[in-house]
């Protein structure tokens, strides 16, 4: 059960780590494990939302607001930004309801939480409502569709209306089928734009897909092309070889293989421009 719920939190570096050990066909950029996660753990978290997950969690040293208020206040100003930490608010609660801790605390300096900080993050969540579990799903929706960066991946992660087996029980659904649409339009709008957990998530989609898309090599090797050039911009060991950039090229023409590896060069200077604002 903890498997299963545990692929429901933070897909964007679970799926780096399980795409290691799927893709992986040689070394050649190998360098020292400890360094290699650093860097691309703060260079996910840097174009995640507004909002750090760490920030969202109460300090001991301040008033413990109930977590009504909080969403309250944040959902109020109506911005995209805000609906997400709002999501993460009550998403922590749930997660924390669950395991008796929030896994990846501090992401991206992820380390275990004290006994106070589980204390204080009890007394937060002990008046959740239902009415705040369901309502999480608008507010995640309405900061995805506003262009919020990471939350198109959660929204992708939890599945149509947070139920990811309607991905494989009611695939022909025209609501689920529009859910579909919306989610690879959300990530494909911020993986255009080099948002590298986008990236991630929607190349994985189109190699290994888990229902929200068809498997589809062109795009495959596009945003695979694109991750391996920012990887080795930041210097950091690829999970994409050349050996696997190479098989999915020869499963296309040439001039599709030539047109995706321009369009994965396009992604790269969007992210190298973006990188620098």
């Amino acid at each position: 059960m903890k498997s299963k719920f545990f692929f429901g939190l933070f897909l964007i570096f679970i799926l780096t780590l399980i795409i290691q050990f799927v893709h992986r066909t040689d070394t050649e950029n190998d360098t020292s494990s400890t360094p290699a996660y650093t860097k691309t753990a703060h260079l996910i978290s840097s174009q995640a939302a507004p909002y750090p997950v760490e920030k969202s969690f109460p300090s001991s040293a301040k008033k413990i607001s109930p977590i009504s208020e909080q969403v309250d206040k944040l959902i109020a100003t109506g911005k995209p930004a805000d609906a997400y930490s709002a999501f993460i608010l009550v998403q922590n609660c749930i997660d924390f309801e669950k395991l008796g801790t929030i896994p990846f605390f501090s992401f991206p300096n992820t380390r275990s939480m004290t006994e106070e900080e589980m204390d204080d993050e009890a007394e937060v969540c002990k008046n959740m409502t239902e009415r705040m579990r369901t309502s999480r799903l608008d507010h995640l929706a309405f900061a995805a569709k506003n262009g919020v960066s990471g939350a198109d991946v959660r929204f992708a992660e939890l599945g149509p209306f947070g139920d990811r087996s309607a991905l494989r029980h009611r695939s022909d659904d025209p609501l689920v089928v529009e859910w579909k649409k919306q989610a690879i339009s959300q990530l494909s709008s911020n993986a255009d734009n080099g948002v590298y957990g986008s990236l991630i998530t929607l190349q994985k989609e189109f190699s290994d897909n888990s229902g929200i898309t068809e498997n589809n090599a062109y795009q495959a090797l596009k945003y695979a092309a694109a991750i391996r050039k920012i990887d080795d911009h930041m210097g950091i060991f690829s999970i994409y070889s050349q050996d696997y950039l190479f098989q999915l090229q020869n499963k296309l023409s040439k001039v599709d293989a030539e047109r995706a590896m321009q369009e994965a060069n396009d992604i790269y200077q969007s992210w190298l421009k973006n990188s620098k604002q």
